[in-house]
């Protein structure tokens, strides 16, 4: 019933009814028969295609996971993972201890208005200097080379640590009335710390 709906439907969309009349009926049954072969082969590549693109996705949903799910975790018992800059495994560094007069608690980043996160340039000397007089960058000098120590390693072996549980940043812990910003300072986290601390230095 369908296939005689379809093909009533092409002969009054296409004006074909004196296909019966010059023709014979094998021929007109032939015309409509290779007619409807196109149609379907058609049908079948677009269903086919559909199930390609289900397949690919399906393929890269169980990478991600697989992925994900063999991703390291960087703090593992005593100490943080050290990657290098293709984040390749290349040591696990000493937990670095949380400087006695770094402040346990604050007003919390999430009080304060975006334009009021921000930190004075003594402070941010003060945390790099900090960070910079433990073993652990001690470590991660020797194991990356001093000059190659990035934003990703200060983040992993010391905000992260000195800032867990507290709901503060390190800016708001340094300070509990951080004033509005001024100036905006951009780095790079891929790029040497050591260069950004010269540079900052610098403005004082």
């Amino acid at each position: 019933f369908l296939l005689l709906s379809v093909i009533n439907a092409l002969e009054a969309w296409l004006h074909l009814d004196c296909l019966s009349l010059m023709y014979p009926a094998w021929a007109e049954a032939l015309v409509w028969g290779v007619i409807m072969l196109v149609i379907l082969r058609h049908i079948a590549r677009l269903t086919k295609r559909r199930k390609d693109n289900s397949n690919i996705l399906k393929i890269k949903t169980e990478a991600s996971i697989h992925v994900k799910n063999h991703q390291p975790n960087q703090h593992q018992g005593n100490g943080v993972l050290v990657t290098d800059a293709a984040r390749n495994i290349i040591g696990k560094a000493p937990d670095a201890p949380r400087p006695a007069w770094l402040p346990t608690t604050g007003c919390g980043q999430a009080r304060l208005p975006p334009l009021r996160w921000s930190v004075s340039i003594g402070n941010w000397i003060k945390f790099f200097q900090a960070c910079m007089d433990t073993d652990t960058w001690s470590y991660l000098a020797e194991v990356k080379g001093e000059e190659n120590i990035t934003m990703h390693d200060i983040v992993a072996h010391f905000v992260k640590p000195w800032t867990r549980g507290t709901g503060c940043s390190i800016a708001g812990l340094l300070d509990d009335a951080q004033a509005q910003i001024e100036t905006m300072v951009s780095h790079s986290y891929d790029g040497s710390v050591k260069e950004t601390f010269s540079s900052v230095q610098s403005l004082v």
